[in-house]
């Protein structure tokens, strides 16, 4: 898969959650509209393992961001990991 190109370090929510629904719908399969806040990426959306990963090793190169082990377990769901995306906890 090619690199994918930055999204912008201030974009809105909407922004963010395009981007993560072309992403789940290119290389997951999952269909736009089953792409909500609420929805769980392993138990709504189908990822696997590998998948997940593939998916936060992409918004890190995308966002600009690290994604820590410790917050990775809370980003279960589409809505957190747009509100992690936007607002990332400073890096110590």
């Amino acid at each position: 898969m090619n690199s994918p190109s930055p999204i912008h370090p201030k974009a809105t929510p909407d922004e963010i959650l395009a981007c993560l629904t072309g992403w789940l719908e290119k290389l997951a399969g999952v269909p736009p509209e089953r792409v909500t806040a609420d929805a769980r990426f392993v138990e709504d959306l189908g990822l696997d393992s590998l998948a997940m990963l593939e998916l936060m090793m992409d918004a890190e190169d995308r966002f600009g961001i690290k994604i820590n082990d410790t917050d990775l377990t809370s980003l279960t769901t589409v809505g957190a990991l747009v509100s992690h995306l936007q607002a990332p906890p400073k890096q110590s």
